[in-house]
């Protein structure tokens, strides 16, 4: 059975959006429909991008995608707002 992501509402959820993209991928899932409600998330935006681009390219590297998304939603804060989801990667990190 495929890995869920189970998010909780103020989860950032970079790493298992890309495992579960590469599962899929793995197993000759070309195609899965996912309904959700997390928008009050702080991160949906993110990992709605996040999705759209693994589930088109499962090996694509997760670091350039969160420079890429930081880049184009930060604009001129892209470099904080990078040191910001590095953060929140760290802590949950450390909290597993």
């Amino acid at each position: 059975f495929a890995p869920s992501l189970n998010l909780s509402i103020q989860e950032f959820a970079a790493e298992a959006i890309a495992a579960d993209a590469k599962w899929y991928a793995t197993h000759g899932i070309r195609s899965i429909f996912m309904e959700h409600d997390f928008s009050a998330s702080p991160s949906f935006e993110l990992n709605c991008f996040l999705m759209g681009q693994f589930y088109r390219n499962p090996d694509t590297d997760l670091e350039k995608l969160l420079d890429v998304y930081c880049r184009i939603f930060g604009e001129k804060g892209a470099p904080k707002m990078r040191e910001a989801v590095d953060l929140i990667r760290k802590a949950m990190e450390e909290d597993d």
